[in-house]
């Protein structure tokens, strides 16, 4: 999943859902200078999708009840 950060450069995400649901984000935070660091790692409980969606096929999720992780 793609976005931006709140200075407007890109970040991407990548989401990965083990079998025993355990949520795991990684978060590119790119080569802004303003960023912590190139990447973060959290673990979330849930992946909830965001009401009030436009269209049907377009997934906008909420992740609640995260900690951030170090990054391996």
């Amino acid at each position: 999943m793609s976005g931006a950060m709140a200075s407007g450069a890109p970040m991407t995400s990548y989401i990965r859902v083990h079998e025993n649901g355990v949520i795991e984000v990684f978060r590119n935070l790119g080569s802004d200078l303003g960023a912590p660091g190139a990447w973060e790692r959290m673990r979330c409980r849930s992946l909830v999708a965001t009401q009030g969606n436009r269209d049907p096929l377009e997934g906008i999720f909420t992740l609640q009840d995260c900690e951030m992780l170090p990054v391996p």
